[in-house]
Order: structure tokens, then sequence, then C-alpha cells
């Protein structure tokens, strides 16, 4: 940018008014800055957030803000599974149980920006009972892993065309490999299977090992296509047909309460693909 002088001004004072034109400018230079940083995420207050009675319905009130204070409306605020928008103040009000005592996550989610809180649940004697179950998959899903077996196919058709993760329907199958404490999978005929979702919406994934009798399996959700975190909300992993489901706190992903972690991979054969890679491992809560 040429600068100019006001032939207006007296000498001298051409000076100052050049300092006051870059001091502006340079204070206009940080705002935008200061916008750019205050984007960068969300704040989430939920209440109540302690001494939340496990197994038992509540009520809670969320209050979404940006990093400078101002209220958020419409983003997703996320509980256990169970979601809301927030409305015009940045409030949002849901009612859930909380499944097992102990720490909880919700989150909230608007474009790129997010922000999460913690909560605490605690028995009170009602009776909520179970175990942590370890859960691990590994799953080669292309035919050089077993000709016979491993592939992946559109939707339930059985037709072996490759289909784009999350972006078209699709079954991915295979002999999960071996795996110390590896849960229902292990060595076990497995099944992948998603149906089509538009372009940064929830993915629902389905998991699932074939038994004699019968198939077991797990049901939940990625946030994103491109999110590598499994929050599992319901399945079964014995014949006693006890509610199993992760926890949903993302620091914990892949530990006893928290989701599990998830990766999957595109594999190709030379330059063609030909199916994928799936490989997860987490806790499940198994109630009594």
């Amino acid at each position: 940018m040429k600068a100019t002088t006001n032939s207006v001004l007296v000498p001298g004072r051409w000076q100052v008014a050049a300092t006051l034109l870059v001091s502006g400018l340079i204070c206009l230079l940080l705002s935008i800055a200061a916008d750019g940083a205050g984007a960068a995420g969300l704040k989430l207050r939920v209440t109540p957030a302690r001494n939340i009675p496990a197994g038992k319905v509540t009520c809670f009130s969320g209050h979404v803000r940006g990093t400078r204070g101002n209220p958020v409306k419409g983003a997703t605020v996320n509980l256990d599974g169970k979601m809301v928008t927030s409305k015009k103040a940045g409030k949002s009000r849901l009612c859930k149980g909380l499944n097992w005592p102990g720490r909880h996550a919700a989150s909230a989610v608007k474009g790129k920006r997010s922000g999460s809180a913690f909560l605490r649940a605690r028995s009170f004697g009602l009776g909520l009972g179970g175990t942590w179950v370890r859960q691990e998959l590994q799953l080669s899903a292309y035919p050089a892993a077993n000709p016979k077996k491993n592939r992946c196919f559109l939707g339930g058709s059985g037709k072996q065309e490759q289909p784009d993760f999350a972006e078209v329907a699709g079954t991915c199958e295979g002999v999960a490999n071996r795996v110390s404490d590896g849960g229902i999978f292990s060595g076990r005929n497995a099944f992948i299977r998603w149906p089509t979702t538009s372009v940064g919406e929830k993915v629902e994934l389905t998991a699932e090992a074939m038994f004699p009798t019968k198939n077991y399996g797990l049901v939940g959700y990625l946030t994103s296509e491109a999110a590598r975190i499994y929050y599992v909300t319901s399945g079964q992993i014995d014949a006693k047909e006890s509610k199993v489901y992760s926890g949903t706190d993302p620091g914990k992903a892949g530990q006893q309460g928290g989701p599990f972690l998830i990766n999957i991979n595109r594999h190709e054969t030379g330059l063609t693909a030909d199916g994928y890679t799936f490989h997860f491992i987490g806790w499940v809560f198994k109630e009594d």
C-alpha cells in the first residue's frame, strides 16, 4: 500500500496522521486475529454435574458459549448418546439416565468448534451393578488376506464392489485375527456394517461375530466419517443378553469409562482399492 500525505496538514503534522493511521490498522488486524482465535472452541456447562443418581432419569440444563462468553445457538449437545440443539441464548435441556456410577462426558459441537463438560454419577444404593469387559477386533477385509472369506461389498447385496466408507452403505466381512483377551471377535467370522451417511454426519456402525446359535455384537456410532472414536450404545456379548455400552469420556478412549479407539484404513492391491482393515479396542460396561 503506497502512503500519501495530506497537503492541508501543516508541516510536522503529517507524521502524526501517518502514525495514527498505522496504529489503527494494527488494532484492526489484532481484532481480526482475536476473532479467529475466539472461533477455535466452545465452552459447555451442564447442571447438575455432581451427585447424579446413576440409573435414574435426570433432567439436565446445558449452556453453550464461545470462548469470549457469547451464547452459541444451534450447537449439538450430546450426553451419553442423547442429543439436543442449543437455543437462542445457548441454552438446552435434556432428560436422561446415566447408566453407571462414575465420570461421564457431555459435548457441544457446531461446525468445526467443539467443547466438553464432565459429570459424575453415584449409585445411591440403587443396586446398579456390572462389570467392564474388554473387546478388540482386528479385521483384514480384503481378498488377499483370505480369498474365500475376507471381502467388502455394497450394502447388503453381496455384490463384491468396493464401497466408499460411510458415503455408500457397505459391509465388510472376514475372519477376525486371534487377539489375546479379544472378547467375542477373536478368531470368529466377523462383519462390519454401515449405512449411507452424508459427509460430516454421525456414522452408525455395527460389528458382529458369528457364533453357532446366533450372532453377538456391538452397535454404536462415530461422530463423523473422519472420527476415530467409536461410541457403543447397545449390543450383546454373551447368552445372558445383559445390557452393554461403552463409556463416553473421550479423554479415556480405549479405556474403562471411555469410547473405543478405532482405526479404519482402505486397502489397495496395486492401484486398485479392494477392501478395508479395521482395528478397534475398548471396554463395554455389562450390567448385572
